[in-house]
């Protein structure tokens, strides 16, 4: 009997294998749990990240904005999960897509933040109802469209430095406050004119101007108030016309200090200060003009004539007296070096300096000033050859010094240094009762030999 050989059933299964299937399943089931895991470690980073997009310290009127964006990248996150979580699908775009939005949305939060700020800056002035009426129509549009949301249309962000205001129309107020300043400076006078109006009158011209440094210190002052203050600038703006009077005015305001017309609004400016100054007008006054000492021992003796006739009536020891008096000083002035010319009318006279004493001078030749109240004594007393004195005055400083002019030359007081006839001076010796008993002839000193010229009108 044969041996019967068992047959395995795979011999019928046509070739086919039989594998365990548990690797594979194992496989997927990894692979699965890592993609859920890079999808979670996406969703907890995007997360994380969207915990930076808070809304505080941005305009309310922005906030609507932001909460699309962020509804719009969370939606687009949803939909491209699976790329954002593996980049290496799309080769990272979802990825930079998605964050690209967030930078946005940041980007988005800090400029809402900074409007804000930027506006906030204009609360003093729109708080000061002053301030806030004098903004421009221009700067109220530029807020307006700064105030707008950051995605309206017309929105343009609001620079604080554009801020401009309508500068207040120039008033009194702000020329009183200009004036008091401009009138700080004191001017000095720079010469006189005279003008004889018979009667023993004559009208005296005192001229005043601005020293150059007082000029200068004018001309910046007035320069930086026209560029500085806008008020001040319109109101020069619109006094200069040159068909206006204001305009001619000024002009010849500031030609009389500067010898030249205006040129530019500075200078225009320079001369509306200048006007603002009360004592740049010259000042005039009439004056008495003073008798001479003959004259008024002329008058106590009643006129000239009486002044003779008195001083045929004096006693003749009186007479010799004084006649001995001014002849020994006069010879003794003619062995005196010192010695001048004075020129009047094309006349020339050369004369001597007489000495005498202070006490003298004051009683012989003293005469008032045109005020009546205070004495004048003459620094100097000289003889002519012709006879004739001249009492000679210096013209003095506010300090009481004598002036000296460019020459090096004292200068004379026209006013009251006048010949004088010697028989008034020897009448005012007698009437005036200094002739001494005894005549004693006075040392005098030499001095070095000297000589001054003296112009037309008197002494200078």
């Amino acid at each position: 009997m044969a041996n019967i050989v068992p047959i395995s059933p795979s011999a019928y299964s046509g070739g086919a294998v039989s594998l365990n299937p548990a690797p594979y399943v194992n496989y997927y089931l990894q692979a699965q749990a890592h993609k859920q895991a890079q999808e979670e470690a996406m969703i907890k980073y995007f997360g994380d990240l969207q915990k930076n997009l808070t809304p505080a310290g941005m305009d309310s009127q922005d906030i609507k904005g932001l909460s699309d964006r962020m509804n719009q990248w969370k939606q687009f996150m949803i939909q491209n999960r699976d790329r954002i979580s593996r980049p290496i699908q799309d080769q990272g775009k979802a990825y930079s897509e998605a964050m690209g939005r967030y930078n946005d949305m940041q980007n988005y939060i800090e400029q809402s933040k900074n409007k804000v700020k930027r506006l906030s800056t204009l609360q003093p002035i729109l708080r000061n109802p002053q301030r806030n009426s004098l903004l421009t129509d221009q700067t109220f549009a530029d807020i307006h469209r700064g105030s707008l949301p950051i995605d309206h249309p017309e929105y343009k962000e609001f620079d604080p430095s554009s801020v401009d205001f309508t500068p207040p129309k120039w008033g009194a107020l702000d020329e009183s406050k200009l004036s008091t300043g401009v009138n700080r400076i004191k001017l000095t006078e720079t010469g006189t004119t005279r003008k004889d109006l018979g009667n023993r009158q004559q009208e005296v011209t005192h001229h005043y101007g601005f020293d150059p440094k007082d000029l200068a210190s004018l001309q910046a002052q007035a320069a930086s108030q026209y560029y500085s203050n806008p008020s001040f600038k319109g109101h020069i703006d619109a006094l200069d016309d040159e068909n206006g009077e204001a305009y001619h005015r000024l002009n010849d305001v500031y030609k009389n200090h500067f010898g030249k017309d205006i040129e530019n609004k500075s200078d225009f400016a320079t001369a509306y200060l200048l006007s603002l100054h009360q004592g740049a007008k010259n000042r005039i006054e009439t004056r008495t003009i003073p008798l001479n000492p003959y004259q008024q021992s002329a008058i106590t003796l009643d006129r000239e004539k009486q002044f003779y006739d008195y001083r045929q009536q004096q006693n003749q020891i009186d007479e010799d007296q004084a006649e001995k008096f001014l002849t020994e000083r006069e010879q003794t002035a003619l062995k005196n070096p010192q010695y001048g010319e004075y020129i009047h009318n094309g006349k020339k006279d050369i004369y001597h300096v007489i000495n005498l004493t202070p006490d003298q001078k004051a009683k012989i030749f003293s005469q008032k000033d045109v005020s009546g109240k205070h004495t004048l004594v003459p620094d100097d007393v000289a003889k002519f050859d012709n006879g004739g004195y001249l009492p000679i005055h210096y013209e003095r400083d506010e300090s009481g010094n004598i002036k000296v002019g460019p020459d090096g030359k004292k200068v004379v007081d026209a006013d009251y240094t006048k010949p004088v006839d010697r028989d008034a001076v020897k009448a005012s010796i007698i009437a005036n009762r200094i002739v001494p008993k005894k005549v004693t002839t006075q040392k005098t000193t030499t001095t070095t030999h000297t000589k001054q010229n003296f112009g037309a009108g008197g002494l200078n």
